[in-house]
Formats: C-alpha cells, structure tokens, sequence
C-alpha cells in the first residue's frame, strides 16, 4: 500500500500521512490544511488527472467481458 501511496504523492495527487502519524489530532491538522489551500487542491486534481486513463471504466468492462467470453 505505501509504494501505490508514493506513486500518488510523487504525482502531487496526494499526500500521505504515515501510520505512525495517524492520530485524531494529525488527521484533523491534515484536512483542515488541505480544505483551506486551494493551491495545493488545484496542484492535487491536477496531479490525479495526470494518473487517469481515459474510457479506463469503459476498458475494464471490456476486458472482464473477454475474460468471461461474453
């Protein structure tokens, strides 16, 4: 989970609280920085769109359906 973590924090589509952090007053810190900084929300949409695969649902449908043989 971490290395799939990473790859979305080095895209800039994310940004990762550790376990060892994960406490109520790191999480609320954490989400309350994020919904004031529209910065940081654009640069992550921006960075989350970077990751995507167009017709990627469309894509999948298509190849459970060939595995199955329907």
């Amino acid at each position: 989970q971490l290395v799939n973590a990473l790859s979305m924090v080095e895209a800039k589509a994310s940004v990762l609280l550790e376990e060892k952090d994960l406490n109520e007053k790191e999480t609320i810190n954490l989400i309350d920085s994020l919904i004031h900084d529209d910065t940081k929300l654009k640069e992550m949409s921006q960075g989350a769109s970077s990751l995507s695969f167009e017709n990627a649902a469309i894509d999948f449908v298509e190849l459970i359906k060939k595995v199955v043989g329907k």
